[in-house]
């Protein structure tokens, strides 16, 4: 995309998404004439992309979705639709797993059983932020026999990492989508287990918090490519 220009987008007419882009205008410094929406500079470029692509109904590249995924912690009072989640669920859904196992599941909450996990995440008064968060994404693992095996003999914990993974995956979807998430692991998550109801020997492992961002990305400190990559031969 263009920087530092006007950018210009065909939207169809009679669309839904073209008034949901009108309505963005009013707040985001946007004008539309007709089927084209016409968007100045902003200093909020980040989020604005993701809109616009979203709206336009175009597709971000992974590149893009890992720019614009960040820990959000401010959440619009705006429902988050079943179908955006499932959109992300798929992309969970899709992950690779040791010996394809995939031993996660994905509960979605709101109304009264999120307000009740959300406390479960407020340790110390910490992550306050998930009581305004839509929904609560409680992700728990079930590790089979074979899991159990592997992990004595490689001393790997492999249902995390295909946890790992698979949260991952939900969470570039939904930068992808416009919305923001936030991985939890401060959580009592025998309590969670508790409410959620867990089969014997599923366990919650992560919260993963859901909805429309009403902050900002945050200045992004990463340690240099030195620093993390080696080149060997």
């Amino acid at each position: 995309m263009k920087k530092n220009s006007d950018i210009r987008i065909i939207l169809p007419h009679n669309d839904q998404r073209r008034n949901d882009f009108a309505s963005y205008s009013r707040s985001e410094n946007v004008t539309t004439d007709g089927g084209k929406a016409v968007l100045t500079k902003s200093v909020r470029a980040i989020i604005i992309k993701i809109r616009i692509y979203y709206l336009a109904g175009m597709s971000m590249g992974v590149s893009e979705a890992c720019e614009s995924r960040f820990s959000c912690r401010k959440y619009q009072d705006k429902e988050v639709g079943n179908g955006l989640i499932e959109q992300c669920l798929e992309c969970a859904r899709l992950a690779p797993s040791a010996l394809n196992k995939q031993p996660w599941k994905f509960y979605v909450t709101r109304g009264d059983l999120k307000a009740a996990i959300a406390k479960e995440t407020q340790l110390f008064g910490a992550n306050a932020f998930t009581d305004e968060a839509p929904v609560l994404i409680a992700v728990t693992v079930k590790p089979r026999i074979a899991d159990k095996f592997a992990d004595k003999i490689k001393h790997q914990d492999f249902s995390s990492i295909d946890l790992g993974i698979a949260v991952q995956s939900f969470c570039l979807k939904a930068a992808e989508l416009g919305l923001g998430t936030c991985i939890i692991g401060w959580v009592k998550t025998k309590a969670v287990d508790k409410l959620l109801n867990t089969a014997v020997g599923e366990k919650t492992k992560l919260i993963i918090s859901l909805g429309y961002p009403a902050c900002e990305q945050p200045p992004r400190r990463r340690k240099a490519m030195e620093e993390i990559a080696v080149y060997l031969s």
